[in-house]
């Protein structure tokens, strides 16, 4: 089974895992899928996705805007979540 995020990222579900991948393409312009990481249910790669797309950013934080930060995207990825 195929849990789309968005058009780059996905969770792919078997049997043992969540495995949260990313579309990415080579130079050539074909795309191909990278493993980020296997998880043991839906919300533990989304809190892995919701990591990965925390350190994109390129700034300084204090510890408290981080968690503030990563705690508010966490809570709309759940939202989202629970309105799909």
């Amino acid at each position: 089974m195929k849990i789309r995020i968005n058009e780059t990222y996905y969770i792919d579900v078997d049997e043992r895992n969540h495995t949260l991948k990313e579309v990415r393409q080579t130079k050539e312009g074909k795309p191909y899928e990278k493993a980020i990481g296997y998880y043991s249910s839906v919300y533990r790669a989304l809190e892995a996705y919701n990591r990965n797309n925390l350190a994109q950013e390129d700034e300084e934080l204090t510890i408290a805007e981080y968690i503030r930060l990563y705690k508010e995207g966490l809570d709309e990825l759940v939202e989202a979540c629970k309105g799909a």
